[in-house]
């Protein structure tokens, strides 16, 4: 079984707990902050457009991403859609997993997701992203050896037209990635 299968499968079990990656806390919500930050300087197209969040978990970024358009969630946990729709009701919650995205947008984004891709996976998230929607935006963790950082940045800082911003919140460090 494929890492990111292995990973989906997996989240309904993490799920049983609320907010089991520690998204609420100050540091994920830094992050939300600046992605909202570069939507809106870097693709002022999209506002008020419609927003594809995949692996929205309990729907953190979600209310974040709802104050520039209208979003979907993609998520593969029947625990964590329910706690997203209780947090965010104005948002669209659909039960599907990458690479399939059965709904369309303006903008695809993928935030601390692709972290679990391997290739050929990846580049199959990637692809599916492009299919979803004409603008993307990922966001990735840099962990302390580097190594899924590398990885990362070697596929998606390779992709046509790809622009990047490293942000910073205390000891943590993300790629933030829009093309």
């Amino acid at each position: 079984m494929a890492v990111a299968a292995r990973v989906f499968d997996r989240a309904e079990r993490l799920h049983i707990r609320s907010d089991p990656w520690d998204v609420a806390g100050p540091r994920a919500q830094f992050r939300y902050q600046e992605a909202n930050r570069i939507i809106r300087e870097n693709m002022p197209q999209i506002l008020g457009g419609t927003i594809i969040e995949i692996g929205c978990a309990e729907g953190h970024q979600t209310e974040w991403l709802c104050r520039l358009g209208n979003v979907t969630c993609i998520e593969p946990s029947r625990r964590a859609r329910e706690r997203a729709n209780r947090r965010v009701p104005s948002a669209t919650f659909v039960d599907a997993r990458l690479p399939s995205i059965p709904v369309k947008g303006n903008l695809v984004c993928a935030f601390e997701l692709l972290n679990y891709f391997f290739s050929p996976e990846l580049e199959k998230a990637i692809a599916a992203m492009g299919d979803a929607a004409p603008h993307r935006i990922v966001s990735y963790h840099h962990g302390k050896t580097g190594t899924t950082t590398r990885r990362l940045d070697a596929t998606i800082l390779a992709l046509p037209g790809v622009v990047s911003e490293k942000v910073t919140y205390g000891k943590h460090a993300w790629t933030i990635a829009w093309w």
